[in-house]
């Protein structure tokens, strides 16, 4: 076996209402499920960890063909309980590419779990969910027609930005429109309007959103975004006090620094993690053209970036930095793996299998992340796209809590309870 190379337990089907927690279940890193509740053709194609307050772990996920909203729910031993249901006024509708799946770092007031569905097409609008009390719960959403759009895809890129009133702001893309929605979740006052910039665009046009606290920078969270190769930092209080006006506006524009590739689709998909645990933040870009992720490590808008360094994939990998990729602290040490989806890889030499890549940091041979492992399912078929989705899952028992993977593949949704063999089961049988 390579040494690298770290294949999951056993993949199993488990039942659709709430089951008893078997050892042969209890002795597998992973458990697979299908969709309950729903009729979606095209499940999981994507997932998201959600906050609760609750012990255990709940999973969303989400269907096409028609549009629906599955719900795993882990109780703290690892029993299971499903749900899901249609989204009514999308029958019929055709997703490329599909919808985003976004869930809410923090709780918010009357709601169980929190997740945005974006993406959706002309229909122009993203939607809020409830999924934290079992059957998904329409409780409320945003539209485009707020900022004057059209509809261009809202949302098919978008993050959550927490204020430090407690507060959730929305960043969203719109075609090569930037929105921010803020206060979206604000009981008292749920309509606080929204504003708008255009991305100056000369390519490919906007490719990803995301928020991190940067350092040496203002207190709170900035915006990162990118497009034509390029990526820039707001002043996220600055956007909610209205004070962009126009996406150049942005702190710097950075080039990927050390690629030589200039790749337009740079910024594809972006990650943002903390290696080392020492709260400096890692900004991690892929770029599918060329299979590569760019990381910065500890990465500080104050000053030019450093040379990125650069992560591939390993002889297996087909098309590696072409699907998801997270950072999550995947072995409850300290610091975060960045985890990279590969869902057209070939493990073991099935065509179309898929994998996930999941590096280390290292503060040996100058700081950098290293490849910790590859896994699969244990019963790889061809065509199966493990990995076309991902998400961190923030597993809770007693006063801890501690981060396990989902990994989503066609029909199916695998929860990693361990994916390294010094990683720790955290179900409390």
């Amino acid at each position: 076996m390579n040494p690298l190379r770290w294949i999951l337990g056993a993949a199993l089907f488990a039942s659709c209402s709430m089951s008893t927690f078997d050892d042969k279940r209890a002795a597998a890193w992973s458990d697979s499920n299908g969709s309950v509740g729903l009729d979606s053709a095209e499940y999981a194609i994507a997932i998201a960890g959600v906050t609760t307050d609750q012990a255990g772990a709940t999973i969303a996920v989400l269907g096409v063909n028609p549009l629906g909203l599955g719900v795993v729910k882990y109780n703290e031993a690892g029993a299971l309980e499903q749900f899901g249901a249609n989204i009514p006024g999308f029958d019929g509708v055709v997703f490329d590419p599909p919808p985003m799946l976004l869930a809410a770092p923090a709780t918010v007031p009357g709601v169980g779990g929190l997740v945005a569905i974006g993406g959706l097409g002309d229909a122009n609008e993203i939607l809020f969910y409830d999924v934290g009390n079992g059957e998904p719960t329409r409780v409320g959403g945003v539209s485009g027609t707020e900022c004057g759009l059209e509809g261009g895809n809202l949302g098919a890129r978008m993050a959550f930005r927490e204020r430090g009133d407690g507060e959730l702001d929305l960043v969203a893309l719109d075609g090569n429109e930037l929105v921010f929605f803020r206060s979206v979740f604000n009981l008292a006052a749920p309509d606080n309007g929204c504003s708008r910039c255009t991305v100056p665009s000369n390519g490919l046009g906007a490719q990803d959103v995301a928020v991190a606290e940067l350092r040496a920078s203002a207190p709170g969270e900035e915006i990162v975004l990118t497009f034509d190769g390029l990526f820039t930092v707001f002043e996220g209080d600055a956007v909610v006090a209205q004070e962009i006006t126009s996406c150049s506006d942005g702190r710097q524009f950075f080039p990927p620094r050390g690629s030589g590739n200039g790749e337009t689709d740079f910024g594809a998909r972006i990650a943002v993690g903390d290696g080392d645990a020492d709260d400096f933040v890692d900004l991690a870009f892929s770029a599918p053209s060329t299979e590569r992720v760019y990381v910065f490590h500890e990465f500080d808008t104050s000053n030019s970036p450093a040379v990125p360094q650069i992560v591939t994939g390993d002889v297996d990998a087909i098309s590696f930095g072409k699907g998801p990729m997270t950072f999550m602290d995947i072995d409850s040490t300290d610091g975060d793996e960045l985890v990279i989806g590969d869902p057209q890889g070939n493990p073991e030499g099935v065509i179309g299998a898929g994998q996930v890549s999941i590096f280390q940091y290292s503060d040996d041979g100058g700081g950098e992340f290293e490849p910790r492992a590859v896994i699969y399912d244990s019963s790889p078929e061809a065509g199966q796209n493990y990995g076309r989705a991902l998400s961190e899952v923030e597993f809770v028992f007693g006063e801890d809590d501690s981060d396990v993977l989902a990994v989503g593949a066609v029909n199916e949704t695998f929860t990693v309870f361990q994916s390294l063999d010094n990683g720790t089961d955290p179900r409390q049988l």
